[in-house]
């Protein structure tokens, strides 16, 4: 079994927003997948966070999501 907080801690501490993001946004549609939303919104703002602090290009893509749900 991954231990996805373990995974999560060692690419935070490589710095790799990229993969970081990846990660959260296939728990968020792993759990919106369940029905869980508020769960689903937790690692999709998570996510979002990230690609900020990366200047990734899917920050605004993950912006308009979040903001469409009420969720910004």
């Amino acid at each position: 079994m991954v231990n996805h907080s373990q995974t999560l801690a060692q690419l935070v501490e490589a710095g790799d927003h990229q993969a970081i993001v990846t990660a959260y946004r296939q728990a968020a549609e792993a759990m919106f997948a369940q029905g869980e939303s508020d769960a689903g919104f937790f690692f999709l703002t998570h996510a979002f966070v990230h690609a900020l602090e990366g200047g990734l290009e899917e920050t605004e893509t993950l912006e308009a999501r979040l903001r469409e749900a009420g969720r910004l």
